[in-house]
């Protein structure tokens, strides 16, 4: 089997992502499909839902919805199961498993309530939830689906039902994204434009290929059927890459924004609540609250163009392969140590970097060479990058910050009798090892020790 197909394969049926090429990954995410690789809500709703409707062709359970219902929620437990129960099934399984009980009973359901539920219990669980990003997403995006897309359709849908089938994908698929997208610019300064259009053509695909798969496993034991099963398999993921690899080209797929402001993310929620208030009362109070929110977020975003423009800032970059000094000034970039040319860290780290602080101009400006050290001086602090132990000085240095590199190969010792220093930096390219070895040895010793490889950029 192809080894961009079989990565995609163990990704859509069990959530297994490291075979997965990094360039059809960023295809993916670049029009808005990350979550189909990545086993989420989506493939929760389709084995349930699917399930539930394949035990409703049998007469027994299509008289006895409730006995469908329990045997399809087994069946979606047992698929989760076999992911491994990452947090995202985890929570999909939760939210399906209180809808599945709400439809049990002999009463009206209500699906806000259900979400309530099924959130409160995973909190309970792990009360850390509540702040990660797939458990906000997850649940905003079910919450915007049950109040929006009834809306959307109605207003789309028309008399042909084979018309209203890929509109009833289209009105899902904006209702998802109402309430989602103030978050995604939040949190990845990013959002695909062409998901609309990616959606309708990606998830009915890779729904019939997820039900492929499981055929495949369940015929297995027949090696005619499965092997047959198995080429068609094949051949509609590589057509859907091929497909999903040309919607992601080029730079116009992707509105990128610098860092959006948590009052600014509050302002862009507030606005959606104006906007729906006024969509259903048509009253000329939320009209009124629309545009003093509107208001207010032009004004955000002329502060943070004046913030952008007067920024000054040094940065070590994050990179575990690449350690790379940099100053910020305005929209301007400039590298101080020799910029590699890994398309990895191009594409995952500079410019994620560059799109943060919303830069135009890239320069390259060269250190002294020196094999053991660089140092140079940074708003009337003296900042000094060791390179190797045989850097020695007459009488102790005094530095303000003292960075250790890959390369470094001393001890406190030596540290000590050549440098007056407080603060030690552990850049992220030392090995996870070298840098809980150095950070206990340097703290214990009395200095204040930041290790890159857990704590991120360092910002002068």
């Amino acid at each position: 089997m192809d080894s961009s197909a079989s990565g995609m394969a163990e990704a859509l049926l069990i959530g297994y992502r490291k075979n997965i090429d990094a360039e059809l990954w960023d295809s993916y995410s670049r029009t808005g499909l990350a979550h189909i690789i990545a086993i989420s809500g989506m493939h929760m709703a389709i084995f349930y839902v699917g399930l539930q409707r394949l035990l409703m062709l049998i007469p027994f359970f299509a008289r006895k919805k409730r006995s469908s219902v329990i045997l399809a929620l087994l069946g979606m437990w047992m698929f989760a199961i076999l992911t491994g129960l990452p947090p995202s099934v985890l929570r999909a399984a939760v939210m399906f498993t209180f809808i599945g009980m709400g439809a049990c009973q002999k009463r009206e359901m209500n699906v806000f309530n259900n979400l309530c539920a099924s959130a409160f219990c995973l909190l309970l669980w792990n009360p850390n939830w509540l702040f990660d990003i797939g458990f906000q997403l997850s649940y905003l995006a079910v919450l915007s689906l049950v109040i929006f897309y009834t809306p959307f359709y109605r207003r789309l849908s028309t008399s042909n039902k084979w018309v209203n089938f890929p509109l009833q994908l289209i009105s899902g698929t904006l209702a998802a994204q109402v309430l989602t997208w103030p978050l995604c610019l939040y949190y990845f300064h990013q959002f695909p434009l062409l998901f609309v259009f990616s959606n309708l053509i990606a998830v009915p695909w890779t729904t019939f290929i997820l039900y492929l798969e499981i055929a495949v496993v369940l015929l297995s034991p027949i090696q005619m059927i499965a092997s047959a099963l198995g080429s068609v398999t094949q051949w509609m993921i590589l057509k859907l890459n091929v497909v999903i690899q040309f919607i992601a080209q080029g730079e116009w797929v992707i509105w990128r924004t610098g860092e959006m402001y948590k009052t600014e993310l509050f302002c862009w929620y507030l606005l959606l609540f104006m906007m729906g208030v006024f969509w259903k009362y048509r009253n000329k109070w939320a009209m009124g609250g629309i545009l003093a929110v509107g208001l207010c977020i032009s004004v955000i975003g002329l502060m943070k163009q004046w913030v952008t423009l007067h920024q000054y800032q040094l940065v070590i970059i994050n990179d575990h392969y690449n350690p790379m000094l940099c100053s910020v000034e305005g929209q301007q970039i400039k590298y101080l140590l020799p910029k590699s040319k890994d398309n990895r860290s191009e594409k995952y780290v500079f410019d994620p970097c560059k799109m943060y602080y919303q830069i135009k101009e890239e320069r390259q400006v060269h250190l002294p060479n020196n094999k053991y050290a660089q140092m140079f001086t940074w708003k009337g602090k003296r900042i000094l990058r060791l390179m190797q132990a045989g850097f020695k000085c007459d009488r102790a240095l005094d530095v303000d910050y003292l960075i250790l590199s890959r390369d470094y190969n001393g001890n406190i010792q030596h540290l000590k009798s050549n440098f007056k220093v407080a603060n030690i930096i552990l850049e992220s390219t030392l090995s996870d090892s070298k840098t809980r070895n150095w950070h206990d040895r340097l703290s214990s010793a009395g200095y204040q020790v930041f290790a890159m490889r857990w704590q991120g950029a360092y910002y002068f």
